[in-house]
């Protein structure tokens, strides 16, 4: 699911550049007809002059604006992963020492004692009882059945 989400987002990030891109030309457009307008109304050299400079400036601004947009895209969808991240990070077990955290059925760390361990592990408790509350796990186990002779009963 998470990955499915994180697509979404690069996916989205990529249509939003592709339309930032797509701005910029029509910008760009705009600014070359602009002009050609004031150069057909222009009256001597200094006027196409300006008209080319400003044509070169909102040149320059369509393409400023275009990366700003997708820098701001690019942000946009790191932010939905780390969201993402960090919603799944709430769901798993923390971690001690890059290691999982130990729980009640892993194997007794160094300092607890087989005792201790056989009274908090649910799963090893059979037939043993806890000190602390008289509560055993479950029942006693049975002596093991020996194969029986004919010569042993009487």
């Amino acid at each position: 699911m998470e990955s499915a989400k994180s697509a979404s987002a690069s996916a989205k990030a990529k249509a939003a550049n592709v339309a930032a891109k797509a701005e910029e030309k029509w910008d760009k457009t705009k600014a070359a007809v602009a002009e050609k307008a004031d150069k057909v109304t222009s009256h001597d050299k200094a006027e196409r002059e300006v008209a080319h400079e400003k044509k070169e400036g909102r040149q320059d601004e369509a393409e400023l604006q275009k990366q700003e947009k997708q820098a701001q895209n690019v942000a946009d969808a790191h932010a939905i992963k780390e969201a993402i991240h960090a919603r799944g990070a709430v769901n798993r077990a923390p971690e001690v020492g890059g290691e999982h955290a130990p729980t009640a059925t892993t194997a007794p760390s160094s300092t607890t004692t087989g005792s201790d361990y056989a009274a908090t592990d649910p799963v090893h408790t059979r037939g043993a009882v806890n000190q602390a509350t008289g509560v055993g796990g479950g029942p006693a186990p049975t002596a093991p059945m020996t194969k029986s002779t004919g010569s042993d009963q009487s």
